[in-house]
C-alpha cells in the first residue's frame, strides 16, 4: 500500500491509500492536471506555482 504526500502543503494529497505505486503515480499526474486549466496551483501559503512544481511524494504505508 502507498500514500501520496503533498510536500508542498505538508498534507496528504488523497485520503485514500493506493494498492500500487503505479496507481499513486497516476493519481499524482491527475492531481497536477486538475490545476493546468487555471494555470497555477495555489499553495496553503497563498503562493501561485506551476502545477508541475507541486511536490508529491509516494510513500509506502508502514505495516502494523
Amino acid at each position: 500500500m502507498f500514500r501520496l504526500y503533498n510536500k508542498t502543503d505538508q498534507v496528504y494529497a488523497s485520503p485514500d491509500d493506493f494498492a500500487t505505486e503505479a496507481e499513486a503515480a497516476a493519481y499524482a499526474a491527475a492531481f497536477r492536471r486538475r490545476f493546468a486549466r487555471q494555470g497555477y496551483y495555489l499553495t496553503a501559503e497563498c503562493c501561485r506555482i506551476d502545477p508541475a512544481d507541486i511536490e508529491l511524494v509516494i510513500e509506502p504505508v508502514a505495516s502494523p
